[in-house]
């Protein structure tokens, strides 16, 4: 697996897509920044925080959608898989050798987009009172589990249709319906994140019109264990039914 392995690093410093894609994504989600500062004015990184983690985790979230098709289904296109497999690589090496680096690509690259704006906001104004650092932390923490569940889920979904175009387009489709139809829970990925990331805030107003906003970002015990459990065990059982699947498709 590891040859397999090297040889989608090699070909992921020369994707152009990946990397356009990636730049994309964070140069927006680094103009919200600015145009959140032109708008709203001066902001700590805490309450820049607790402002833009839940539509720039749900706009991850969409970058995953369109990048773990293309880097686990751009292959099918051009038979490269065939090709492995002809060479003497197991399936068990060409699948996981391809989920591996998307997993871990994914997540990284959606680490990125949610902590560059904010660390761009703390350098120039700091982090602030309004939330606990730990807090955030925290909550960063457990977007990585449902992220990886829905990078498997995509995993699965690339090596059952083979065809990374139209499972960006299922993924477009599940993130719509997903995001203003459904109701927040833990059976789905992106209604986990958005428990995750929607953090309670409360205004009050002093004298002269003043206003001061309070922040509730604690996690509780129930938040952190169903979205470990859930994230895991379907991210995993995705995982298998892909490989079970392409173990015995034909190819064709």
């Amino acid at each position: 697996m590891k040859n397999i392995i090297k040889s989608q690093l090699f070909q992921l410093k020369r994707d152009r897509f990946t990397i356009i894609l990636t730049i994309v994504f964070i140069a927006i989600l680094l103009l919200v920044r600015i145009t959140s500062f032109t708008v709203s004015g001066i902001k700590t990184g805490s309450v820049f925080f607790a402002d833009i983690l839940q539509p720039n985790s749900s706009f991850a979230v969409f970058f995953i959608m369109i990048l773990v098709p293309h880097l686990c289904g751009a292959d099918f296109l051009d038979k490269t898989n065939n090709y492995e497999l002809m060479s003497g690589h197991s399936r068990f090496e060409s699948f996981f050798g391809r989920a591996v680096v998307t997993i871990v690509y994914a997540l990284i690259a959606a680490a990125v987009m949610l902590l560059t704006p904010v660390i761009t906001e703390c350098v120039v104004n700091g982090w602030g009172t309004k939330i606990n650092i730990g807090d955030a932390v925290l909550r960063l923490v457990l977007l990585v589990f449902p992220y990886f569940r829905i990078i498997c889920e995509f995993i699965f979904l690339t090596f059952l249709i083979k065809n990374p175009y139209v499972v960006m387009v299922i993924g477009y489709l599940v993130f719509m319906l997903d995001i203003s139809i459904l109701p927040e829970g833990y059976i789905l990925g992106i209604s986990n994140i958005n428990l995750i990331t929607i953090i309670e805030e409360w205004g009050t107003y002093g004298l002269g019109g003043s206003e001061n906003y309070i922040y509730e970002a604690s996690v509780d015990s129930e938040m952190i264990i169903f979205t470990i459990l859930f994230s895991v065990v379907i991210g995993v059982a995705s995982l298998f039914l892909g490989y079970t699947f392409f173990k015995k498709d034909d190819l064709s």
